[in-house]
């Protein structure tokens, strides 16, 4: 059995796609269309992403993506709780991405002219912690129970 690299596969899937516009085509434009569609990706290639002329380091897009990461955990991790408390999904997950990305309102139960006074005391508790992590950034909270953080003191 011969193996073909999946970017070989891509060049052969574009050139046939170019045969079928190219004789399908009942006018110029598709074929323009075809011929401008003509490119091929590198694969593993080595880009640089730039913001206002600045290029992006990988530290901070690994800062970035840890902190989208924690957020999404931490949504995930609320709406899991609620859920498992007997609320319906869209409240629970509106609770949870209002709390922690203090915007107010949600949807379903937690909506526009609703509250969130039908919450147990506990589940307030708990949205309350997922508030104060949302407000002071994620970073500082988890810096604060980190023990290496403590140690240099």
């Amino acid at each position: 059995m011969i193996f073909t690299p999946w970017w070989e596969m891509w060049k052969i899937r574009k050139r046939t796609d170019l045969f079928i516009a190219v004789t399908d085509s009942r006018d110029e434009t598709n074929i323009v269309r075809a011929l401008q569609a003509q490119e091929y990706h590198i694969p593993k290639a080595i880009t640089a992403l730039y913001v206002d002329g600045n290029r992006i380091t990988y530290d901070t897009l690994g800062i970035i993506t840890g902190f989208a990461l924690l957020f999404t955990v931490t949504n995930i991790a609320l709406t899991f709780y609620l859920y498992a408390r007997g609320y319906d999904l869209m409240t629970s997950l509106s609770a949870a991405i209002a709390m922690v990305g203090n915007i107010g309102p949600g949807f379903a139960r937690v909506g526009v002219v609703e509250n969130y006074e039908f919450f147990s005391d506990m589940d307030k508790l708990v949205l309350s912690v997922g508030m104060i992590l949302g407000r002071l950034e994620f970073y500082t909270v988890v810096l604060l129970f980190s023990r290496t953080h403590w140690k240099r003191f």
